[in-house]
């Protein structure tokens, strides 16, 4: 087995270790609803085709009824073909009209859940984009652009949902308001650091922090980005809060974690413990949080300065500042083309970066595999590194040296994923 092909099983392992409809069977296996309450099942994010197959094997009762809310093209035949559950698809990363059209949707299911029933909600990464209810003022065009904006910035996730959370009048706790007295559990799979429950999908029903719920416009202050003024005056003149902390809904919302990075990387640590040719693992739980630079950096300095065999293992999520015109890529092409660089020329070591929902930036592509002949092969064919890494093109670099990783969608979202072997 070459070093590419392990390394390939081992994100899989760390994959399957979260994926939607394991990780939601497992718990209600494992925990059964308390209540036998008729169940209402609403999900929504990348990974919510999954978690609803999950839930129907886990349930020891059929639902009612259902809203799968998901990324165009990430809707199986097996949750399409359900007759109790609605399927809806829109867009991930940049909002749109079907963006929209979902959040008036998921606002209408949780007020006509009957308070003599429960409600089964399912979340997921990509949410904040998947759907969407702005505030009074703001259009769908204003909320692409800033969107855009954000995205280029290369800011970091809790950055980001702070003006989503801000600009939105679902997010941040606000579809609390709109729910029934009827009990409430979530399965959460995180994509966030730190599983930081108001920051994924950014927190539809998530109790946000004193700064956000009592002064939302307060809560963009020290952003390494400046908003429109169009965007700061509808949030002064329109902005939402979510109920109050001491409102009674919030004692109706039990939470429940069925995935996340450190479960995913566990499991490639475990994965690789159990092949033949294991050495070591030398390094598990690492950090990709930061300036996709910065942590191309730290990951070949790891690497070149403790030349041990062995497995290492990073997770998390990089940024990534886009110039203008940005070619074929994401934050995880990029990092992986980056780390190639810097190891160019080193025999026996193996590095991929992937994102775990099979998805990189505005790609079809997962991420990349690289090695220290990565470099050299992309020269023989006339590709730069740098003109590449400058251009943010990484995806087609990677591409003309066969070491794109292309997964499709995986069934789950637990943000990204480096794994490194030196044989």
């Amino acid at each position: 087995m070459t070093s590419k092909e392990i390394l390939l099983e081992l994100f899989e392992a760390g994959v399957n270790a979260v994926v939607g409809n394991t990780a939601v069977e497992r718990s209600l296996l494992e925990t059964p609803l308390e209540s036998d309450a008729p169940v209402h099942l609403l999900a929504i994010g990348k990974a919510a085709d999954a978690m609803v197959r999950g839930a129907v094997a886990g349930l020891a009762q059929t639902p009612v009824r259902g809203l799968q809310v998901t990324k165009y093209h990430h809707t199986t035949d097996e949750a399409a073909q359900l007759p109790w559950l609605t399927v809806m698809e829109s867009s991930h990363p940049v909002p749109d009209e079907a963006s929209i059209k979902a959040g008036a949707a998921i606002i209408e299911f949780v007020k006509t859940v009957p308070n003599d029933a429960q409600l089964i909600v399912l979340m997921s990464g990509g949410a904040s984009a998947l759907v969407e209810r702005l505030i009074d003022g703001l259009t769908l065009e204003d909320m692409q652009q800033l969107t855009d904006q954000l995205l280029s910035g290369g800011l970091p996730i809790d950055d980001m949902n702070r003006v989503r959370k801000t600009v939105s009048a679902i997010k941040g706790g606000k579809l609390a308001a709109h729910l029934g007295h009827y009990p409430v559990t979530q399965f959460v799979i995180s994509d966030v650091p730190g599983d930081k429950l108001s920051d994924i999908g950014s927190g539809l029903l998530a109790l946000p922090d004193a700064l956000e719920s009592d002064h939302p416009a307060d809560a963009l202050e020290n952003l390494p980005v400046v908003l429109p003024d169009t965007v700061v005056a509808c949030i002064n003149a329109f902005g939402v809060s979510a109920p109050d902390s001491n409102h009674d809904v919030w004692k109706n919302i039990s939470t429940r974690f069925v995935g996340s990075s450190d479960i995913a990387q566990a499991a490639i640590v475990n994965a690789y413990q159990q092949q033949e040719t294991a050495v070591e693992v030398i390094q598990a739980n690492g950090s990709l949080h930061g300036d996709v630079e910065i942590i191309a950096d730290r990951i070949a300095d790891a690497l070149m300065s403790d030349k041990r065999p062995g497995l290492r293992v990073w997770g998390g999520e990089t940024h990534l500042v886009l110039p203008d015109e940005p070619g074929r890529g994401g934050r995880n092409q990029h990092l992986a083309l980056a780390v190639a660089k810097r190891i160019a020329g080193e025999p026996g070591l193996s590095v991929l970066c992937c994102g775990t929902d099979g998805s990189d930036g505005p790609t079809g592509d997962a991420g990349g595999c690289v090695s220290g002949d990565t470099v050299a092969a992309g020269q023989a064919l006339s590709f730069e590194v740098d003109d590449a890494l400058s251009r943010a093109d990484a995806g087609n670099f990677l591409a003309a040296t066969n070491t794109l990783v292309t997964t499709g969608p995986t069934g789950t979202n637990v943000m990204d994923v480096a794994i490194a072997i030196r044989s």
